[in-house]
């Protein structure tokens, strides 16, 4: 039995194996930092600036930061950065002001200046869902979408709520129309990949990620998801050779060392 005694040793290891199998997937040199979660805040909308409008993976400064946009509690914007291998967010399912959640103070206070704002309400939904106040946050989301149907990322992020309240098959729903309105956001996909993969649907959910990571070769949280499912499938070499891959763009991240130590023994 083989036990990882460090991260040196677990790169080498991985390397070693995704070698032997022959399975490597692109990694941009220069958009190797750690990838935000599975979903996003719809905090200061610009449909010219990103077609991931919202997301914590929107964009990335000269030196290859990604950036995200979200307020301060003066309302006005500031912008957020996730730098290269701290792997912000990773523990506690991102919860508090992660992935660019507004807080909830800006965000009510949002609702109550503009209560026919669909994007007011999804944020403080999204604000809702990072304190773990679940249930207030699906009335604000579904109270989003009621006001616009058409705002995928409201969609994807009830999704995520709708999965962390165990009703999966509502989850799957939201994910498959928040990537019916915009298939072009590798954050969508893992979120539907994610509902997919929790209701049983394996393959479906692999062709999710594989979409994502075709979108952005350096989605590192596509990645450990891809990985996560081809082990729940027995296919730990594949699911080595990708979580490598993971480790490379954040060595921080605790849940691709935790599964890679499951892998490697």
């Amino acid at each position: 039995m083989v036990v990882m005694n460090s991260q040196k040793g677990a790169l080498a290891l991985m390397a070693a194996v995704a070698f032997a199998i022959g399975v490597a997937f692109p990694v941009n040199a220069e958009e190797s930092g750690s990838a935000a979660a599975g979903s996003q805040s719809g905090a200061a909308k610009d449909a010219k600036e990103t077609k991931e409008t919202k997301s914590a993976d929107d964009a990335k400064d000269k030196k290859g930061a990604k950036k995200s946009k979200t307020e301060k509690e003066d309302n006005s914007t500031v912008t957020l950065q996730e730098k290269p291998g701290v792997g912000v967010g990773r523990e506690g399912n991102w919860k508090k002001h992660a992935q660019g959640a507004p807080s909830l103070k800006t965000a009510r206070k949002k609702v109550e200046d503009n209560p026919k704002s669909a994007d007011a309400h999804n944020d403080l939904g999204w604000a809702l869902r990072q304190n773990g106040k679940l249930e207030e946050a699906e009335k604000e989301l579904r109270q989003a979408l009621q006001l616009d149907d058409t705002i995928a990322y409201g969609h994807s992020n009830l999704s995520v709520v709708l999965l962390d309240t165990s009703r999966v098959g509502d989850a799957v729903k939201e994910g498959e129309r928040a990537v019916a309105i915009d298939g072009t956001s590798p954050i969508y996909r893992v979120v539907y990949g994610n509902a997919l993969s929790a209701d049983g649907k394996l393959d479906e959910a692999i062709a999710q990620y594989n979409e994502a990571i075709k979108l952005r070769a350096d989605y590192e949280n596509a990645l450990y998801n891809l990985g996560r499912v081809l082990h729940m499938k027995g296919k730990n070499a594949e699911a080595t050779a990708v979580l490598s891959q993971a480790l490379k763009l954040d060595p921080n991240d605790r849940r691709v060392m935790d599964l890679m130590d499951k892998l490697v023994q």
